[in-house]
């Protein structure tokens, strides 16, 4: 963020000691469209302290015009808080955010904000499921792309289809 989110950021940490009585800025500051998308979530998470349910509502109201980008921005911003925790696992129940936005350590952020909660567990579980998946896709790959490697023949289009392959893999 700029310089003056810099300082915005400051103060608000200054004065998530006191939510209740600093209520309306940071509702203020999770309103103002100059402000960046990151900085507006993170007045957001402040508000969630005191507010929770009408954080819930203006986030599920911003689900369908948000890019995975900022999805993934939103998961780990409100992963850290408990309140966060909560709204996240709401929207993930509701279908509003998908496992593959949820990086590791935010899943486990969310799991251990409540270790009883099975929305939490189930996060956690698909997360780590999906990251197996991933490393044996690629681990096959990898093995198919060093066998060919070691038995190639200097065939110079089979080089260049392997290259192709390898970019649109990563």
């Amino acid at each position: 963020g700029s310089k003056s989110e810099e300082t915005l950021e400051l103060s608000m940490e200054a004065l998530e000691n006191n939510p209740k009585e600093n209520t309306v800025f940071f509702r203020d500051l999770s309103n103002n469209q100059n402000l960046s998308f990151d900085f507006r979530l993170i007045a957001l998470n402040s508000l969630a302290k005191t507010e929770l349910l009408e954080v819930r509502e203006k986030l599920t109201g911003w689900m369908s015009s948000m890019s995975d980008n900022q999805k993934t921005s939103l998961i780990k911003v409100f992963s850290g808080s408990k309140e966060g925790a909560l709204i996240l696992k709401y929207l993930y129940s509701k279908s509003y955010l998908l496992i593959e936005l949820f990086d590791l350590s935010s899943a486990e952020r969310i799991y251990k904000s409540d270790k009883k909660d099975a929305v939490g567990k189930e996060i956690l579980n698909n997360v780590k499921v999906l990251l197996e998946k991933e490393s044996l896709e690629f681990s096959m790959k990898l093995k198919k792309y060093m066998a060919i490697a070691e038995n190639r023949n200097g065939d110079e289009n089979e080089e260049k289809n392997i290259a192709y392959e390898i970019v649109e893999f990563e």
